[in-house]
């Protein structure tokens, strides 16, 4: 007989409140019996934008004439539940057409993804979706809640940290000059203007899904990228696609439509029994030698309230990290000053300040390094 470990200690599921005043510990559950919160936040309809090739559109809009009906679980002895349609779980209706529809040339994606060099190929690729939604605000008046980015799997393919294109799939480019002289001018920009913006890229991130939601932080837009073989994975593979170790439709179902409401406005859940006037800050830290310091560090802060609701303040560079102890810590002048943004914040949000804050650093910044 296996010995029961010492020490551990069992926590029991928080509950969760749904419509009606409703608590149950599992989401899935709650939504299934008693809908989501019911407040003026709650869309009655979702508002969707949605770009990508013209293949990746209609299988956007394929998914979602599935997820507004009944999809059965594929194993309901192991508690998968079935999806019991959108509007019935979600009590709102989800449009078989998008409020707006952006095409991506097919053949433009290909070339960009098959850029040799890394950084080059995930910008120019974000390129195609970020210049076509910032045409689109910029000429049209309706505005989506929230943009599906669909994306072919060669996206997620080449356009990662450690992606590489093969050598007989390499698109031919005409570079200005090396990666090394390229990341020399983002630490020291050149005389020519030229110069500066091919060395461009090399400010971001080699990650499509991260270098997107950056570059558009600016247009205040929200996303939800999604890859094509998600959402139709079938029709992928009849392509000759590679088949992918994939969730049952029933949970691929609850787990976007639930991250899509939430994104749109709605709250499909909250935390019971959360105490009123609290609010919850969560730091995060990243060390960075981009200015040329090893003991420099981003941090990160955003605002949790009882009600689901955030929101996300701008990183801070500086000497947050020691080399000595391997810690990070702020010091009292950017303590205050993030302690203040988020307490206006929350005044903005209710007219109140909060009786009490709640700071979690990141595994990764021990210490406090806020004081309250």
């Amino acid at each position: 007989m296996t010995e029961p470990i010492q020490g551990l200690q069992i926590l029991t599921e928080p509950l969760l409140q749904f419509g009606h005043g409703q608590m149950l510990p599992d989401p899935k559950d709650g939504l299934f019996l008693f809908g989501p919160m019911i407040d003026e936040a709650k869309p009655a309809e979702m508002r969707v934008g949605v770009i990508g090739t013209d293949e990746g559109i209609a299988r956007y809009k394929k998914w979602v004439s599935q997820i507004t009906g009944y999809i059965p679980a594929a194993k309901a002895e192991q508690h998968h539940l079935a999806f019991p349609g959108f509007e019935a779980a979600f009590k709102t209706k989800w449009p078989a057409n998008p409020v707006a529809t952006i095409s991506i040339s097919a053949a433009a994606l290909s070339s960009t993804v098959r850029i040799p060099d890394g950084h080059e190929r995930v910008y120019k690729t974000v390129d195609l979706f970020d210049q076509a939604i910032r045409k689109f605000l910029r000429e049209e008046d309706s505005v989506p809640a929230v943009w599906f980015v669909v994306i072919p799997d060669d996206v997620h393919r080449f356009c990662r940290p450690k992606s590489i294109v093969p050598l007989p799939e390499r698109t031919r480019t005409s570079q200005r000059f090396s990666a090394r002289t390229a990341r020399s001018f983002v630490q020291a920009p050149s005389m020519f203007a030229e110069d500066n913006a091919a060395a461009e890229p090399y400010r971001y991130e080699v990650d499509f899904h991260n270098q997107l939601k950056a570059r558009l932080l600016d247009q205040k837009v929200v996303l939800q990228i999604v890859r094509e073989s998600t959402i139709d994975p079938e029709g992928v593979n009849a392509l000759g696609g590679k088949p992918r170790m994939l969730q049952d439709p029933a949970n691929i179902a609850w787990n976007l439509s639930t991250t899509a409401f939430f994104k749109a406005g709605g709250r499909p859940w909250a935390l019971a029994g959360v105490r009123e006037d609290v609010c919850y800050i969560g730091l995060v830290f990243k060390k960075t030698d981009t200015a040329g310091s090893p003991g420099n560090a981003c941090c990160g802060a955003q605002m949790f309230l009882g009600s689901g609701d955030g929101v996300v303040f701008k990183g801070a560079v500086g000497p947050w990290y020691s080399l000595t102890t391997s810690e990070f810590h702020l010091d009292e002048a950017k303590a205050k000053e993030i302690a203040g943004l988020v307490v206006e914040a929350y005044i903005a949000k209710h007219g109140r300040p909060p009786k009490e804050l709640f700071i979690h650093v990141d595994r990764r910044g021990k210490g406090t390094p806020l004081a309250v």
